[in-house]
Order: C-alpha cells, then sequence, then structure tokens
C-alpha cells in the first residue's frame, strides 16, 4: 500500500465479489492496538467484513454523504456483489464548501453519477 500511495486494498472472491476492506485504520486497530504480530496476521483476520458500499447508479455527493456519515475515506462501488470501482474521500479534493453545496444540489437534477469519480479505474 506504501509503495503504491493507496489508502486502501479491497478484497475480493471469485467473480469479483466483495469480501471486505482493508485500509490503514484496520492496522492500527486490529494489529498494532491488540500487540498482534503483523507478519503473522493475515488480512482475513485485519480487514472489514461489514463494508459500506454504493451502487453505480448513486450520485457522486451521496458518495461523499455515505463516507462523512461513516467517518470513511473509501467506498467500494458494487453491482450485486462485484466490485466495479470504488470512490476515495481525495477524489473531492479542492471542493469548496460552496462548490459542494451547489454540486449536492445540481447533481440530483442532472443524475451525475459516482461513475464519474472511478471510470478510469481497472481491477488488476
Amino acid at each position: 500500500m506504501r509503495e503504491r500511495y493507496v489508502g486502501s486494498v479491497l478484497m475480493t472472491g471469485g467473480r469479483d465479489h466483495l469480501l471486505g476492506i482493508f485500509t490503514e485504520p484496520d492496522t492500527v486497530c486490529r494489529v498494532l492496538a491488540a500487540s498482534r504480530d503483523a507478519d503473522r496476521t493475515t488480512l482475513a483476520k485485519m480487514m472489514t467484513t461489514e463494508v459500506i458500499t454504493i451502487a453505480p447508479q448513486a450520485t457522486a455527493p451521496e458518495a461523499l454523504r455515505h463516507m462523512q456519515d461513516g467517518g470513511l475515506r473509501h467506498v467500494p462501488v458494487v453491482e450485486g456483489r462485484r466490485v466495479v470501482g470504488i470512490v476515495s474521500y481525495t477524489d473531492f479534493r479542492g471542493w469548496s464548501t460552496p462548490a459542494l453545496r451547489t454540486q449536492l444540489s445540481s447533481s440530483r437534477q442532472s443524475g451525475e453519477v459516482a461513475g464519474h469519480w472511478f471510470a478510469d479505474w481497472e481491477s488488476p
């Protein structure tokens, strides 16, 4: 994660089904704070399995609202159980409060979808 400058990794099973998400806070809370050996603790034991997700049809402001309400920095975009992308809090970097308010109201009218934020995302 450090080498690729990413703050989360989506854990998937067959057919890209979302199993969980592993984030920097998971390391702190589930490994360091619990005095576990990071070299011996599997990702399955560290990852968050109760993942808040959004659908591809969600608007960008709805994605941001999910992040703010849940205290999250990353929200997977899932269609059925299949991962199709991820929205990061940093995708909203540079938005001013007035601009965000305008976007929140206009996106509902224009139907802008969260997919705008991950159009170039490809699964590894």
